[in-house]
């Protein structure tokens, strides 16, 4: 069963036809038993009325089911999906049925991947060797690009990533001992460049990277480490008095968000990270479960439970104040079984969100729930027959985002296996009038497609500081446009397609994205050279 907010969404339009010819375009329609995505055919004369909408699919765009549960799920731009199972590991196509492309039978695995490059990672259970190894991947074939086998050791769930540009892998193991030992491997040789050696017995929690791999952060039971690959040297250290899992790391490695009674913000001042700020989820009886960071380090989202395991809590946070943009609580559950969020994951630009949570045996709350910057309502829902393990999220080819989700068939809590993992392709321009606009930013961009400069016009409600900045489609920062105090009203900008260097950017799409002390707004263009 799906679970939808009731408002129309655009999801493509097509070019416009000459006068008299036919164009199309497709609409997510919400109705009481549902949601469908249609196509709606009009002939372009003169405001003439549709004339027939017809179903084409759901907005899921697969599900597949397996006889083992699903434990982790990544997801990289070139259009996949790799998942790691307690039978070993999985390849999918976004664009398929869910059927792999290829599937690895092995032992209990974890995997990460990197949203820009066609690399991928896996941490795998060997019980040959007493260890694991570690192994990199590309989508299109089952032979790894290289292995490697680490004896008497073991690797958390979660404690594999690859930097966002394909160059670095990272894997925090267990060692003799109960010491935390990382491995950080370059992806092209496949050679181990460095290791650090946490100083203390403990155990990984949390591990996170930044995007060119130059830096990983790793929770070790209480205590949180930042370190350098190439050199395997410690950056900085602290105690933060709690062992969980959440741990988060912006794109630059500047800003870091951890904690478990209470989530702590840290930020790099050339010399060491400051602690920011604390927030204690809304009162002591909530503890932090996971969050997730922007690339740019300004949005932080965070996943809260209660003592009771009966109600969860994500909070939308500007990094820049430790008073939460929104608070949404879900529903309060039934019954004995806990009911956690899992894991929550916020794209690189910081506008959506999707969270993934174990349920409870009441099935109250549907257990994946995608978020929008501006509002704690859901926007997009899976209800689950189980429980979801991990989520992930990316880029969409429309200005909207790809997530996926894994899990457990039933209950977390429940005996029984069975695994489900899920796609779906969520887009949020809306197609309704929303009375919320008129006090938000707004950003229009003419003419648009353009080539080789447009105008980017940013409306203010009321006067105060802006940023307007310019994304690539992959959520890349290639240009800061503007900065400043500006009075209410219209302001226009020129943007002639060229990064911060004065280089020509390529032919694609980009957004232009507009921040104010309390909102945010962004808009699509295209650029044709």
């Amino acid at each position: 069963m799906i679970r939808h907010p009731f408002v129309l969404l655009l999801l493509l339009v097509v070019c416009a036809s000459p006068v008299g010819a036919k164009q199309f375009r497709s609409l997510l329609i919400h109705e009481d038993s549902g949601a469908y995505l249609a196509r709606e055919t009009q002939t372009v004369d003169n405001d003439v009325a549709p004339q027939a909408v017809v179903p084409l699919r759901d907005e899921i765009l697969w599900h597949r089911y397996q006889a083992t549960i699903i434990y982790s799920t990544s997801i990289s731009l070139e259009a996949a999906v790799f998942t790691g199972a307690w039978d070993g590991l999985a390849m999918h196509e976004l664009a398929g049925d869910g059927t792999p492309l290829w599937t690895v039978a092995d032992d209990l695995s974890t995997t990460a991947a990197a949203t820009d490059a066609d690399v991928f990672g896996s941490a795998t259970e060997n019980a040959g060797i007493n260890g694991t190894t570690i192994r990199a991947w590309e989508m299109g074939d089952n032979r790894p690009l290289w292995s490697s086998n680490i004896p008497n050791c073991a690797v958390p769930d979660g404690a594999v990533k690859v930097a966002r540009d394909g160059s670095i892998l990272t894997a925090a193991i267990i060692t003799a001992g109960n010491f935390v030992k990382l491995c950080n491997y370059d992806v092209a040789t496949g050679d181990k460049i460095s290791t650090y050696d946490c100083a203390a017995p403990s155990t990984p929690r949390a591990v996170a990277i930044s995007d060119d791999g130059s830096l990983v952060a790793v929770r070790a039971s209480t205590t949180l480490y930042v370190v350098e690959t190439a050199t395997g040297a410690l950056r900085w250290s602290a105690g933060i008095g709690a062992s969980a899992d959440p741990l988060a790391m912006s794109g630059d490695g500047n800003v870091i968000a951890s904690g478990w009674t209470t989530l702590r913000v840290y930020v790099w001042n050339g010399s060491t990270y400051q602690l920011e700020w604390t927030n204690d989820g809304g009162g002591s009886s909530r503890y932090l479960r996971c969050c997730s960071l922007s690339a740019d380090g300004s949005v932080l989202v965070a996943g809260w439970y209660n003592i009771s395991y009966n109600q969860n809590r994500l909070q939308w946070y500007d990094v820049a104040s430790s008073t939460p943009r929104w608070t949404y609580d879900a529903p309060q559950a039934g019954g004995g079984y806990q009911e956690l969020p899992s894991r929550v994951a916020v794209d690189r630009t910081g506008q959506y969100a999707v969270l993934g949570a174990w349920g409870d045996e009441h099935n109250t709350n549907p257990e994946v729930l995608v978020f929008e910057e501006r509002s704690p309502a859901p926007i997009f829902s899976i209800d689950t027959p189980g429980s979801v393990f991990d989520v992930a999220i990316c880029a969409g080819t429309g200005g909207g985002v790809y997530i996926s989700s894994c899990g457990k068939n039933v209950h977390a809590n429940e005996m029984g296996s069975g695994g489900d993992v899920y796609a779906a392709e969520v887009d949020i321009v809306t197609a309704v009038p929303d009375e919320r606009l008129a006090s938000r930013p707004a950003v229009d961009v003419y003419p648009n497609p353009f080539n080789p400069r447009t105008t980017i016009r940013c409306a203010l409600p009321v006067a105060g500081d802006m940023r307007l900045d310019i994304y690539s489609a992959d959520g890349r920062l290639v240009r800061k446009l503007v900065e400043g105090s500006y009075g209410a009203g219209p302001h226009d900008f020129n943007w002639a397609g060229l990064d911060d260097a004065g280089r020509p950017l390529a032919s694609g799409v980009y957004l232009a994205r507009l921040r104010t002390s309390s909102s945010r707004s962004m808009e699509r263009m295209v650029l044709l050279r």
